[in-house]
């Protein structure tokens, strides 16, 4: 009934799996390690070198994270760019910290390297 707001929370138990705002599964990533300080702008522009970014879901209470850092979700525009964004910036380190750069499935967990060859659908660019 009510809206979802981001895909980074997680998808909760039983059948729901994650909000990716109308886009295949296969076209999210979840990046992990982020500084707390990086704004869905310097995401939008790191993962638009490697596609079209149709949404950026980062956590509102970032003040609240401590220790390993801060997750996000980027949904890409195709399948191929997602994966595309995993290869090249995986492990990289744009702002200071190693970024983790994994695929999601429809449940909201990590199937690295999984691919349904067809287009993203879907979303409009804004969360």
């Amino acid at each position: 009934e009510g809206s979802s707001t981001a895909a980074a929370s997680g998808g909760g138990g039983g059948g729901g799996g994650a909000d990716f705002g109308g886009a295949s599964a296969s076209c999210a990533v979840r990046v992990k390690n982020l500084d707390k300080g990086i704004r869905e702008e310097e995401m939008r522009h790191l993962f638009g070198r490697h596609g079209e970014v149709r949404r950026v879901d980062m956590p509102k209470d970032r003040q609240e994270v401590q220790g390993r850092g801060v997750s996000a979700i980027v949904i890409m525009g195709h399948p191929d760019e997602a994966e595309r964004c995993i290869k090249e910036l995986n492990f990289t380190k744009p702002w200071g910290r190693a970024l983790i750069v994994e695929r999601l499935d429809g449940s909201g967990t990590v199937s690295v390297g999984a691919r349904d060859g067809g287009g993203c659908g879907g979303g409009s660019g804004r969360a």
